[in-house]
């Protein structure tokens, strides 16, 4: 069974790997990141609905690990915030590699 479980996790990877080169290729020589195009609506309505509301938890699990005096903890929920606030960024550099959707 374990063999199984790891040429799943392998397929994954390099099925990751191809989406993203051919998104590259497709961003970069033909102006039409579809990666970034066809997620994007998906994308915006989950960050949207859920961001905030996620936002306030990491928050106020943070508060609480302060309040406590457990710094790793707090240290982690504000890193959590952090990326958690990146995240649209790191999700435009990735996916959006030139050209419009247009």
């Amino acid at each position: 069974m374990a063999r199984n479980s790891a040429l799943n996790d392998h397929f994954l990877i390099v099925a990751l790997a191809i989406g993203l080169g051919a998104n590259f290729i497709a961003g970069h020589y033909f102006s039409y990141p579809f990666l970034y195009c066809w997620g994007w609506p998906v994308a915006v309505t989950l960050y949207m609905a859920c961001g905030t509301v996620i936002l306030y938890i990491v928050s106020a699990f943070t508060l609480y690990a302060l309040l406590r005096g457990a710094m790793v903890h707090a240290i982690g929920g504000t890193l959590i915030f952090i990326g958690i606030t990146e995240l649209p960024r790191l999700a435009h550099m990735l996916f959006m590699t030139g050209g419009s959707c247009g």
